[in-house]
């Protein structure tokens, strides 16, 4: 049986609320590898180059949200990180944006434009890996090209 989940990299859900945690995961699970994590450390202990992109909430019962994008940011700052907050302020925000955050939601936060972003950054992180693959170049044909002699001079 073929999965029809998206070949690519994984969404990382950081947060202690069950209840949205299990609301992501049902709303997100079938356009994305989806990892889930209650804490700062075990979300922190999940990172890798296989996460595309980090949902983030800022309360965590083991460390701030700010502290846990700031060292995803030093470990791996390709990794677009959304921060989400019940508890937003404008000072909140703007340090979660000088920290690094591509994004930042309040709660109550809709599902619907969670995935419409998601789908964004994983699109845009999926061209950005095409990009980078490296091309080969097996057989080289032209002799003047295999010497260093330029055609033209």
């Amino acid at each position: 049986m073929q999965s029809n989940k998206p070949k690519g990299k994984g969404l990382l859900i950081i947060e202690d609320c069950e209840a949205t945690r299990e609301r992501l995961w049902i709303f997100l699970r079938d356009s994305f590898k989806i990892f889930l994590a209650a804490t700062a450390s075990e979300g922190l202990s999940m990172l890798s180059e296989d996460i595309g992109i980090v949902l983030l909430v800022y309360m965590l019962p083991d460390k701030s949200g700010l502290d846990v994008l700031k060292e995803i940011k030093t470990r791996y700052p390709s990794i677009p990180v959304i921060l989400i907050t019940g508890y937003g302020t404008e000072e909140v925000c703007q340090k979660a944006f000088r920290f690094g955050a591509i994004d930042y939601i309040k709660k109550p936060f809709n599902t619907g434009e969670i995935k419409a972003k998601v789908e964004f950054l994983m699109e845009i992180n999926n061209r950005e890996l095409e990009r980078r693959q490296p091309i080969f170049i097996e057989t080289l044909t032209d002799p003047e090209f295999e010497t260093g002699t330029p055609e033209n001079d």
